[in-house]
């Protein structure tokens, strides 16, 4: 079983991509600031992040970029509601490892997170 930590400011998305992700067998905890997501992670490394682009106070980039400095090993996926096409270029440009636009097609995230996890 896999441990995945999901932030989002957005408490449905997140709460949808929890019980979608526990379907799929994971633990998923969820976070809806960057300061939340950070404690979650450093008390329990995950196997996966996924991010919102947009998460308040800093943003999704800056948590990715926090992680991959202390966990270069945890793969993370970005999700975003804004103008995607420059928003992804920065997030591959920055490690981001999975990009999905909203509304999320969650087959396609259930899939990348297959794929990054190996399960």
């Amino acid at each position: 079983m896999k441990k995945i930590v999901v932030a989002d400011d957005e408490v449905k998305i997140g709460q949808f991509l929890k019980r979608a992700l526990e379907l799929n067998g994971h633990t998923v905890r969820t976070a809806e600031t960057t300061e939340a997501a950070w404690a979650l992670i450093t008390q329990e490394p995950p196997d996966l992040l996924i991010t919102d682009c947009k998460l308040p106070p800093t943003d999704g980039i800056a948590l990715m970029r926090q992680v991959h400095a202390q966990y270069p090993h945890i793969p993370v996926v970005m999700i975003t509601g804004f103008d995607e096409t420059e928003t992804e270029a920065q997030a591959r440009a920055a490690g981001a490892k999975g990009f999905f636009g909203k509304p999320l097609n969650v087959a396609e995230v259930c899939a990348k997170v297959r794929e990054l996890l190996g399960s």
